[in-house]
């Protein structure tokens, strides 16, 4: 046929092959990967990373080579939304593609051990406690509602407060006004809520417990409101 006049024998397999694959419907993990691997920045990096690991062992060693490998991997994971466990080879890479928003946050502030691994810039250095969701152009609201059990566990333990299951928060509130304002101590706020409110509790002395917690609770959420002093930035003239 005129239509491959000009084109090497071998290729027409291979062309003809390549259009019979078009057909195939690509998941979102299948087409995010295979951009990425069309990606020139992409894939510059990720041969640098292929070249300065094979240099790396030839210096100092395959395992010093592979823990500076894994490094530099991390990071391109980090900036291209794959999963770190990743093993660095295209043909795997559709199936590390992370979908799930990012959570960004401050791992000490989190309860979490700081991994060099895991280093990234934080958003917000005049405030430690915070939390992002960063989402892109692929992130879809299933993607939101699947990550949000793993939001309101770190809004627990980040702020200490989670919007969730907090229908005792008027009796916190109460019981915060009553020592703060009328200096009242735990013992009393709890005998006149037992006699005014909760007639049915017969332990009065771990109801106190119970009224203490619950101001140190709001004490905690008032403190959790206040922002920091900004620093004073001197801009060199």
């Amino acid at each position: 046929m005129k239509i491959w006049y000009g084109i090497h024998p071998g290729y027409e397999e291979f062309i003809l092959n390549r259009i019979k694959e078009s057909r195939r419907k690509y998941s979102r993990r299948e087409q995010r990967a295979e951009l990425l691997i069309r990606n020139p920045q992409f894939m510059e990096k990720w041969q640098d990373i292929q070249e300065t690991h094979k240099k790396a062992a030839m210096i100092g060693g395959q395992k010093w080579a592979d823990d500076f490998a894994r490094l530099q991997v991390n990071g391109l994971c980090e900036r291209w939304g794959i999963s770190k466990k990743w093993d660095a080879t295209k043909a795997s890479l559709s199936k590390f593609i992370e979908t799930e928003p990012g959570l960004v946050y401050h791992p000490i502030w989190a309860g979490l051990p700081v991994d060099p691994a895991e280093a990234r810039i934080f958003p917000d250095n005049l405030r430690p406690d915070y939390l992002y969701i960063k989402i892109d152009p692929w992130t879809l609201r299933d993607d939101v509602v699947a990550a949000w059990p793993r939001v309101e566990k770190l809004k627990k333990v980040i702020f200490g407060y989670s919007g969730k299951g907090k229908s005792n928060f008027g009796q916190a509130l109460c019981w915060y006004d009553l020592h703060k304002q009328q200096r009242w101590g735990y013992g009393k706020i709890a005998s006149v809520w037992i006699q005014e409110e909760a007639p049915h509790i017969r332990d009065t002395e771990s109801f106190r417990i119970t009224v203490r917690e619950g101001i140190k609770r709001i004490d905690r959420y008032i403190k959790r409101l206040t922002p920091p002093t900004p620093e004073v930035i001197n801009i060199p003239q």
